[in-house]
């Protein structure tokens, strides 16, 4: 609410609560002037949105013994990788970037270290060099399709594995990573992957980010058997995130990418402007780096190098998912993580974005809010 201010309003003991609330109701002009967000049973208190007019009368009640402003905690334990590509900088950092040389040493990730935590990062692809040092030993193949090839690509699914969790291209750090093998990026085969991963789910309760950088573009509404399978995978609880696709045109022609309650999400440059080949649109929940971004390589399990595409985007916001469920707790439904991965994005930075697509670049809030 507009002109409001939260604070923890503590009572006397032996007050009845619903009593004082019913009286703060008669002491203030308007009801909008306080808003209650939490009723506590640990302690005798609850928090609430304030305007001074109902301040004022609190701080006078006999009722109360105090009233604390809910300020922000600060990270006791803040983290910061060297030399972590732009990609990771741009996330943690509200600012532009001012040194644009993408492939420069000098940019650095901030952070908070959560230490070793369950959550599932399930990368649907063909194939993922599981060996490499980026990933720590914390990645493994899940799911396997049965028609799965050797002519099947590990390229990729590296690439895209170490931008969701990579030790120093990834976001979430600790991350279990799961490759779930499909033989071609066909709907039957990304389905497949999906029963299992909902099966998984279902048995062992652990929270769960899918990431699927891949797409096909459907004007006609034909393939739509994928789009409901990424709804009913969101609705279970697992949180999904797709490449919005590299056409530079409306990604509501895209599937998995339209799929409902799927996080759509676009490609950035250094510069922060929309890539130019990224699609956008109103199903494009939120943008992230995407032009020559650094990921681990599959040609050895030492090697690093540098793509472009929302491929890349996808994994950084699948990877910023976990990384907030290993702070608070996987509490947040996949609707509600993506309005919060909204509310604490930056907003109206990106250039280059049409009028009916959200201007907000993914952000990992460790410099506290965006915007004031």
């Amino acid at each position: 609410m507009s002109g409001l201010t939260g604070y923890i309003v503590l009572l006397n003991p032996g007050v009845d609560k619903q009593h004082h609330l019913d009286w703060l109701g008669r002491a203030v002009q308007h009801p909008n002037h306080f808003n209650v967000t939490n009723d506590y049973s640990v302690i005798h208190a609850y928090s609430a949105d304030l305007h001074d007019e109902a301040l004022n009368a609190l701080r006078g009640s006999p009722d109360v013994i105090a009233v604390e402003e809910d300020v922000d905690f600060e990270y006791d334990a803040v983290t910061v990788q060297q030399d972590s590509g732009w990609a990771l900088n741009r996330i943690s950092q509200i600012e532009e970037l001012t040194n644009q040389n993408s492939a420069s040493s000098e940019f650095h990730y901030t952070y908070e270290d959560p230490g070793m935590v369950d959550v599932n990062i399930y990368i649907i692809e063909g194939g993922c060099r599981i060996t490499h040092e980026d990933f720590e030993g914390r990645a493994s193949y899940g799911y396997t399709d049965p028609n799965l090839n050797s002519t099947d690509s590990q390229k990729h699914g590296t690439e895209v594995a170490s931008c969701a969790g990579g030790k120093r291209c990834g976001v979430a750090k600790h991350s279990k990573l799961i490759i779930c093998r499909t033989h071609n990026p066909k709907p039957s085969n990304a389905i497949a992957a999906l029963d299992w991963i909902n099966q998984e789910f279902a048995r062992d309760h652990v929270a769960a980010v899918v990431n699927m950088s891949f797409g096909r573009l459907d004007r006609e509404g034909n393939y739509t058997a994928l789009d409901q399978a990424v709804a009913n995978t969101v609705r279970a609880g697992i949180h999904c995130c797709a490449s919005a696709g590299n056409d530079d045109i409306d990604a509501r022609y895209k599937t998995p990418a339209r799929a409902e309650g799927c996080n759509a999400v676009g490609a950035t440059t250094i510069e922060d402007a929309r890539s130019s080949f990224s699609n956008y649109g109103p199903v494009v929940k939120l943008f992230a780096p995407g032009s020559h971004v650094r990921t681990a390589d599959v040609s050895s399990d030492t090697k690093y190098s540098y793509h472009n595409g929302t491929s890349f985007s996808s994994p950084y916001v699948a990877g910023l998912i976990a990384y907030i469920i290993s702070l608070r707790g996987n509490v947040l439904m996949p609707e509600a993580m993506t309005a919060y991965l909204q509310e604490t994005a930056i907003r109206d930075v990106l250039s280059n974005i049409p009028p009916d697509t959200v201007n907000l670049l993914a952000y990992n809030g460790i410099l506290g809010p965006a915007s004031k």
